[in-house]
């Protein structure tokens, strides 16, 4: 079976899918048995068809996704790819965390704080396509690492970053801030 790489969100230019459409070609002259699915909706999506040298590489599904078919994407993707120009954060990765799924990302805005480079993701530096192609590359030949990275994402949603953690953690610091304030 092919592997998926799964792009999935609102489209829009700062989410950075040229940049993974541009490093397709990288992809495939290293493995070529894979698809690139982007799922989701926004701006004029002709453009981002335009740039697509191997469309037989991408599976679109240019619509607004339902719940249930953003988790049966999210499930039957090996792991998710979020090459964003510029972030603050992203719901997805915690979606992809919980699912086990790794996800690679750039480093922007809040998206480090996300994701842990090389324990439960890959970070690469945004606008680099090659640098994309590479991270992705590594991944569909090395499915232990996938599995290693998305099981690391799992615990790491689950306990540090679980909203009971959260909460906790900032109990404490609103409790540190009334205490100076008396």
């Amino acid at each position: 079976e092919k592997k998926k790489v799964l792009f999935m969100g609102r489209i829009w230019r700062y989410k950075g899918l040229h940049v993974l459409i541009n490093s397709e070609p990288y992809i495939t002259k290293y493995f070529p048995n894979y698809k690139i699915i982007i799922a989701g909706v926004g701006e004029e999506f002709k453009k981002y068809e335009s740039i697509m040298l191997n469309k037989d590489k991408f599976t679109i599904i240019n619509k607004r996704i339902s719940f249930k078919d953003l988790l049966e994407l999210v499930e039957s993707s090996d792991f998710l790819v979020l090459p964003y120009i510029e972030a603050t954060q992203s719901g997805i990765v915690n979606l992809a965390s919980s699912f086990r799924k790794p996800i690679i990302c750039t480093d922007v805005g809040g998206l480090p704080e996300q994701v842990i480079n090389m324990k439960t993701g890959i970070i690469v530096p945004p606008n680099n396509p090659k640098m994309l192609a590479t991270s992705i590359v590594s991944l569909l030949k090395d499915p232990s690492l996938v599995n290693k990275l998305g099981n690391s994402a799992y615990n790491f949603v689950s306990t540090i970053s679980s909203r009971s953690n959260i909460a906790n953690l900032t109990s404490r610091v609103y409790e540190r801030v009334t205490k100076n304030e008396k």
